[in-house]
């Protein structure tokens, strides 16, 4: 289970109810982002989001790698390793990124940043991100 916790922008307009959905019963909504990435989205600012614009789970399929991309400038991307071991590629570097570990994208638009899984099982990620200045729900 994942609880979404954020800051409220004023004059935000958040909903009646608590909104649960079952990730694993959601089909896969993307098999081709960026080469190989296995997209599930969750919530979204239509969902009721008010800060966070995309929440959902990416999953690499044994032996594959994700096209290495930047973003343009204030685009901020939290990768979060919930099954498998992969390797972490942010920009110069390559780290070990196991269950539990997460990184955050510097929203400078010049990082890449892709995740490459060398194991022989599917490895998933939770996947938060905030595009950049948006209108909010009022």
């Amino acid at each position: 289970m994942y609880l979404v916790n954020e800051p409220v922008p004023t004059g935000f307009r958040p909903n009646n109810d608590i909104l649960v959905k079952d990730v694993d019963a959601s089909r896969i909504m993307s098999s081709n982002a960026h080469w190989c990435h296995l997209w599930r989205g969750m919530f979204a600012t239509g969902d009721g989001l008010g800060t966070i614009e995309s929440t959902g789970t990416v999953s690499f399929d044994l032996m594959t790698i994700g096209h290495p991309h930047s973003h343009v400038e204030g685009v901020e991307e939290i990768w979060a390793a919930i099954e498998g071991d992969s390797i972490a590629f942010i920009g110069k570097q390559i780290r070990l990124q196991t269950p539990g570990m997460a990184y955050v994208i510097p929203p400078d638009g010049k990082t890449p940043h892709s995740n490459i899984n060398t194991s022989s099982k599917r490895i998933r990620f939770l996947y938060i991100a905030r595009y950049g200045d948006h209108e909010v729900r009022k």
